[in-house]
Order: C-alpha cells, then structure tokens, then sequence
C-alpha cells in the first residue's frame, strides 16, 4: 500500500498509458518511499531472497512489478531526455549510491527470471562503477567529497556485490577480480584487526586517519563479506 506500482503524470497524478502524451511528466506513483534509491537495492535483494526461501511468489512478483516500471520508464526518459528527470540517478548515475546496490538487486532479478529488460540499466550502471567512479592510483574505488581522495565503508556495498553478481551473469572474471581487489585494499586501509571492525572514512591525504566505527558502515561492510 505504501509503494504502489503505477505510472502517473505527475502534474495530475492521474494513470498514464501513453507515456509520450504531449505534455505529461511520466513518474512512478508517489508513495511513502523511492523505488530506485541504494535502500530500495537491499529491499529488492531481500524480497527475492525471500521469494527463493519460502517459496511464496508475492515477493518476487513485487520486485518484478515495480523493475518492470522503472524500465518503462528508463526506457522513455532514454529516448525523450530530461534534464535531471525523474530517473537521472538511473540513466546519468554520479556516485556509487546511484548505482551499485540497485544494479546488484537487478541482476539478482534478471537471474531470477524477472521478465522485464533490465540489462540496458545494469550495463549503464556497472560502466560507471567500471570506468567512470573516481579511484585512486591502484584502483580502489574512491570518492571526492565531502573529502578528496577518500574511501567510505558504505561504498564496499555500493560497488562490490554489483560487481560479483556482474561476474555471475557474464561469467567474466575481470568483474569477480574487480570485486575481490576493492574489499583486499579497502580492508588494509580500512580494517582494525584488534577492534574488528572498520573504520567509517579514510582520507588519502591524511598523515593520521581517525576511526570512526560506525555502526551502519560496519553493516554495509558485513553485507558486502557475506553477498562476495
């Protein structure tokens, strides 16, 4: 009830099925949550994990209709582009929370047999974690702010799983190396062997690095070991 699955002009909110109707603003129907936000990755992961253990349909079925928007959508905005439109984290993702933990949920899916097309997003989405994600000189994926040339725990999940469901589907390994490279160099800056746990934030141009042990970057940590 609180996600519904359909697609609105936003302007008035009413079902659109031609989604080119002069005019019209085609966006998923607003309900008390996104549906393409690094959160929504883990919740689409998780209903499909459900769906394999209890063997109950419904929660594949949520996560095929509501995928099965999003590449309408993507679709539409690809072919009739708007400027920092409704899907821009999908079509021009800028950082890993755009990108890694919703394209890990889709290939999941498309592995799981979910009808829609999502393979344009899931290319889209691992050539930016491939080619486009800021790293440092020995290749671990890094980002620019708040501090330059800095690692936060929570991008191990935004990236990695992304990488080895990409080795699953392909069956390449370069995705699979890729993968086990970023949690090898992420864990020697990053990992206290005495405290065990990691470190929220780490800055290349620091002389000293102050461990922050937070508790949610220790959850994404934790899920990135278990999901690789």
């Amino acid at each position: 009830a609180q996600t519904p699955a359909r697609i609105v002009d936003r302007a008035t909110g009413q079902a659109l099925a031609d989604l080119a109707k002069p005019g019209a603003e085609p966006i998923v129907e607003p309900g008390a949550f996104r549906v393409t936000s690094y959160e929504w990755g883990v919740v689409y992961s998780g209903m499909l994990l459900a769906a394999e253990t209890t063997g109950d349909p419904a929660f594949k079925d949520y996560v095929a209709r509501r995928l099965a928007l999003v590449a309408t959508l993507a679709n539409h905005y690809r072919a009739h582009p708007v400027p920092n439109g409704p899907l821009r984290s999908v079509l021009e993702p800028r950082a890993l929370d755009d990108a890694g933990s919703l394209c890990a949920a889709m290939i999941k899916a498309s592995r799981a047999g979910v009808a829609a097309n999502l393979r344009p997003m899931i290319d889209n989405f691992m050539a930016f974690i491939g080619t486009k994600e800021f790293r440092l000189a020995d290749g671990t994926l890094a980002r620019q702010r708040p501090q330059p040339e800095s690692l936060w725990a929570d991008d191990l999940y935004m990236s990695v799983p992304a990488l080895a469901q990409m080795g699953k589907l392909t069956g390449e390994r370069r995705y699979y190396d890729d993968a086990v490279k970023q949690v090898l160099q992420f864990s020697r800056r990053m990992f206290n062997r005495e405290q065990g746990l990691f470190m929220h934030g780490w800055v290349q141009g620091m002389e000293v690095h102050p461990e922050f042990r937070w508790a949610r970057a220790n959850g994404w940590a934790l899920m990135t070991l278990v999901e690789l």
